[in-house]
């Protein structure tokens, strides 16, 4: 397993992008927190050169938008691809759960 945490980009340490930290192996991918869309796009890009990776796991560990901003940009595209089994966790009423229960065919 590897375990890789998002938080700056481009060298930027003064703007905050939220939360992602991602544990992997070569089949499964869980993503605890999803804050920005950048977030999105670094996954989206990971899995691009992770074909094997099927199984996909997020945690929404809370309702602040620096925890979920990209999680409905990033189901949008698995949902889209089609070759993934996505589980979303949660304990709490997500802001999005209309648009995230439509893309994992929930509600």
């Amino acid at each position: 397993m590897k375990l890789k945490a998002l938080s700056h980009y481009e060298g930027d340490k003064d703007t905050r992008f939220g939360d992602c930290t991602l544990l992997s192996n070569f089949t499964s991918l869980v993503i605890y927190d999803c804050g920005h869309e950048k977030h999105a796009e670094y996954v989206k890009a990971l899995l691009r050169e992770k074909p094997l990776v099927s199984d996909i796991h997020i945690v929404v560990s809370h309702n602040d938008s620096d925890h979920t901003k990209g999680v409905c940009v990033l189901l949008e595209w698995l949902y889209s691809k089609s070759k993934y089994d996505v589980r979303v966790y949660t304990h709490q009423y997500l802001k999005h759960v209309d648009t995230i229960g439509m893309r994992i065919k929930c509600l």
